[in-house]
Order: structure tokens, then sequence, then C-alpha cells
């Protein structure tokens, strides 16, 4: 997901692994003001991870990205994505 909205604090990650010897993957994100893993998790090979994180901030853009590394100590990681959170309710005003 990328440029994706949400209405709640809290947000559902998932990604998938594939690897002959898999290690860990950890999900990195900004909502604090500073890009740290946030996340990790052992996995397995073609297997699906997910996380529920919360506590986002709302109104701004949230960075974020995957990083996985292998028993050989190989890393490839995502691309970053953003997202945002907007559970503010709009302002409506009669005339």
């Amino acid at each position: 997901m990328n440029n994706a909205q949400f209405t709640s604090k809290e947000v559902f990650f998932n990604a998938t692994g594939f690897d002959r010897n898999p290690d860990s993957c950890r999900l990195y994100h900004n909502a604090t003001g500073t890009l740290v893993a946030n996340m990790s998790t052992a996995y397995s090979n073609n297997t699906k991870f997910e996380f529920t994180v919360g506590g986002f901030p709302e109104e701004t853009g949230i960075a974020y990205f995957w990083r996985c590394t292998d028993l050989a100590g190989n890393v490839n990681w995502t691309n970053n994505r953003t997202i945002s959170v907007d559970s503010i309710k709009p302002v409506i005003t009669l005339n």
C-alpha cells in the first residue's frame, strides 16, 4: 500500500518473504519522527507475516519499509511507502 489513507490510528501491515534460508524481517517507520525498526519477526519461506501498529499521528505522512535478512546475512528491503491517518471529522457550517 502506497499513498494510502486510514481513518484509524492503528494500521495493519503484512508482507511475504521468499528465501531458501530465511531469518527475520523488520518493519521500519517514522511515526515518531525518526525512522526506526518498529517490529521484527522470524519468517518461513513463502509465509505471510503481519503486524498491527498503533499510535500513528493524524494528518501526517508516515514513511515505512520492510527489511529482511537471511541466515547467510544477505539483506534486502522494499521501497519506501507513504501512508497517512485522517480520523478528523469534516467541519460543516450551515448558512
